[in-house]
């Protein structure tokens, strides 16, 4: 399993070498952070697999949760999460792991495509003015916050008496 497992991340991510991946080992996933100019993300999948003992029928049940920030001139953050339900035959453990992999692959894939006609959707002449919108340049307040200066607040006032900062 390992090694389908393996050829699944490297054919998923050919960019990636495997000392980047971060694997645990009491919760065995995959951590993989993207950093690129003006975006980051991430995609976390998990995958439980359940014998079932009367039969050799392999439940499979998944779940994916994408995330991506853009953060050029504005703050626009996406968080998906989807949930698959699939089964396979147990027939031998060779056939299992590349059964496995394949059922994987093929829900990631398609979860990735309908990602992409969204994003494709929004990104699209006609519709990206929405995709526009929701990138904010100042809070709502339209004032920048002062950093420089937070003592103006009666919060950082209050908590720097409280706890003697500043005397």
């Amino acid at each position: 399993m390992d090694f389908h497992g393996e050829r699944l991340l490297l054919s998923s991510f050919p960019r990636l070498t495997l000392p980047n991946m971060l694997i645990g080992v009491d919760d065995p996933c995959l951590h993989l952070l993207v950093l690129d100019q003006v975006c980051n993300g991430s995609w976390r999948s998990i995958w439980n697999v359940e014998f079932k003992d009367d039969v050799q029928i392999v439940e499979v049940r998944g779940r994916m949760q994408v995330g991506a920030h853009y953060f050029e001139e504005g703050n626009v953050q996406l968080d998906a999460k989807h949930e698959f339900q699939d089964s396979t035959l147990f027939q031998s453990p060779d056939d299992l792991a590349i059964s496995l992999t394949n059922i994987i692959r093929h829900h990631e894939t398609e979860y990735l495509a309908s990602l992409q006609v969204l994003y494709m959707f929004v990104r699209s002449p006609n519709t990206y003015t929405t995709f526009k919108d929701l990138r904010r340049k100042l809070p709502v307040t339209r004032t920048l916050f002062p950093w420089h200066n937070t003592l103006q607040f009666s919060l950082t006032r209050d908590i720097s008496k409280e706890l003697g900062i500043g005397k």
